[in-house]
């Protein structure tokens, strides 16, 4: 399972955890994420994305995510519902990987190409935003997921991630300790976090832990893409930033600190995505 990284690994009082924390002194703002030194390839928002769906295509959907049979998952047809709040955050960051991943294969991902690629990237934005009833229909398929038994040295929290991108056609590798932001030593806790990840592209998911059947009360999904000449950062609420010349744990942390005093939620994670074969989706 999933865990905050401990005294033991970082050498420092044992981290805690609250269902609703209070904001630590250390997490009071000081730079506003959005005004953070850097570049973006894109601006964006989520504005737009709530709205009705329609249950029977969420069903449809929700058939085929049910037809990978993902072990220690279920996709409860029950929790359907006509209106989806919250966003399609999850969509978003997926549909940007499988953008990437084309755009990275057909250049070679070569330093030569890398203005072709950022250029390619930077009009993703408008890519993104284009869909919003079938982003909609399809995070609220996501949303009727669930874990099986919650008994036993099962890392369930992975398991959800590798339901969802295997509708995209790509599966979980590594996945990082749990961050705690409510810790007074997130910022050590992140670095150290940051420091084990190799080359590649990472989901990250920042929730508000429960101990439901979903792991979480709610959550927003983000993307971070590390390679030695291309790096970027992509949250939906804000855009997708060039993190090159940029100190990663420095953005990464005040984005996090964002996302706890918007919207409460306080522990991260990094998941590794590889690529298996092809996406399913049907504009792919």
């Amino acid at each position: 399972m999933s865990k905050t990284i401990s005294a033991q690994e970082e050498g420092i009082p044992f981290a805690f955890s609250l269902m609703t924390p209070p904001v630590p002194r250390s997490l009071v703002v000081q730079d506003d994420y959005t005004t953070l030194v850097g570049k973006w390839f894109f601006k964006s928002s989520q504005v737009g994305h709530e709205g009705y769906v329609s249950v029977r295509k969420v069903e449809e959907l929700r058939q085929c995510l049910k037809s990978l049979r993902v072990s220690y998952v279920v996709f409860n047809c029950l929790t359907i519902k006509p209106y989806l709040k919250g966003g399609v955050c999850s969509v978003l960051v997926l549909d940007f990987i499988r953008k990437f991943v084309q755009f990275r294969d057909e250049l070679l991902l070569s330093e030569k190409k890398l203005p072709v690629l950022c250029e390619r990237l930077s009009q993703l934005g408008n890519f993104l935003s284009k869909d919003f009833e079938n982003a909609r229909t399809l995070q609220a398929a996501f949303n009727t997921i669930e874990v099986l038994g919650l008994t036993g040295p099962v890392d369930y929290s992975k398991w959800k991630i590798e339901a969802l991108v295997s509708y995209y056609g790509l599966s979980v590798g590594y996945a990082s300790h749990a961050i705690d932001m409510t810790c007074p030593f997130s910022f050590g806790a992140l670095k150290h976090a940051l420091s084990l990840l190799s080359s590649g592209i990472f989901l990250i998911r920042i929730l508000r832990p429960s101990k439901g059947r979903k792991l979480e009360k709610y959550g927003h999904s983000l993307l971070y893409i590390h390679y030695k000449h291309l790096n970027i950062f992509y949250d939906p609420n804000y855009g997708a930033r060039d993190l090159n010349g940029c100190n990663h744990a420095h953005v990464l942390f005040e984005n996090f600190k964002q996302n706890l005093l918007r919207f409460q939620v306080s522990e991260a994670r990094f998941y590794k995505i590889k690529i298996v074969h092809p996406p399913t989706r049907s504009d792919a």
